[in-house]
């Protein structure tokens, strides 16, 4: 697959497609988080790299890269002189956000994410590093614990299975009572509510189920 910044693509679908989020977002802006019509489309197609990696060849998969393609064409047929409200209230916006929303599970669960950083990461799986740059801690007698950090790299899918856990497992209170376990986990789950934008998402509940298939490989 091309290059491309997964996680510009992820947001500015998300946008896209949710109307709560774009109430949030877009209708009520704030210092936080400033976005609108203008800023996703240019951020999902120019921004990521996408536009230019679907003009040169395949990049999810023609069956998710075709839509992409019509739903770049229908954002450059909308008038974006106008305000967000007029915008979005156009029928032809309805198409996009119902593209979009079609295609944001194919792009969430065949691209890999990186946990710790959230940045934009290639469109390909992570490779293993060479045993001789792997680096191992050693924790010899009379060594204190290091407090050097450690990345993770996940599929988007095993995040997600992650961090439905973790909240549900918060909300029913069955998180471990050792004090310091407690709090990493719920500080992984605070990290990972500033990453992922599909608990936003009408349908998350079906994103969810999506991506415990393709963890389990079904």
């Amino acid at each position: 697959m091309s290059a491309v910044f997964h996680s510009d693509v992820v947001v500015s679908l998300a946008e896209l497609a949710s109307s709560l989020f774009r109430d949030r977002v877009w209708m009520h802006p704030s210092t936080e988080w400033e976005s609108g019509y203008i800023e996703c489309v240019n951020r999902l197609f120019g921004d990521s790299g996408l536009q230019d990696a679907l003009t040169r060849g395949a990049v999810y998969g023609e069956d998710v890269d075709a839509p992409l393609r019509v739903l770049d064409e229908l954002t450059d047929r909308l008038d974006h002189r106008r305000s967000d409200e007029k915008i979005v209230a156009d029928p032809l916006f309805q198409q996009v956000a119902e593209i979009a929303a079609g295609v944001l599970p194919f792009v969430i669960l065949r691209s890999s994410f990186d946990v710790m950083s959230g940045g934009g990461v290639p469109l390909k799986a992570p490779e293993s590093a060479p045993a001789s740059e792997t680096r191992r801690m050693s924790l010899e007698e009379g060594e204190g614990v290091s407090d050097e950090s450690f990345d993770m790299r996940l599929t988007r899918a095993e995040v997600l299975v992650f961090f439905e856990w973790l909240a549900s497992a918060n909300e029913t209170d069955v998180l471990p009572a050792d004090e310091a376990e407690h709090r990493v986990l719920r500080d992984l789950e605070s990290q990972l509510e500033t990453k992922l934008v599909e608990p936003f998402l009408p349908n998350y509940s079906a994103l969810v189920s999506e991506a415990k298939r393709a963890v389990l490989g079904a």
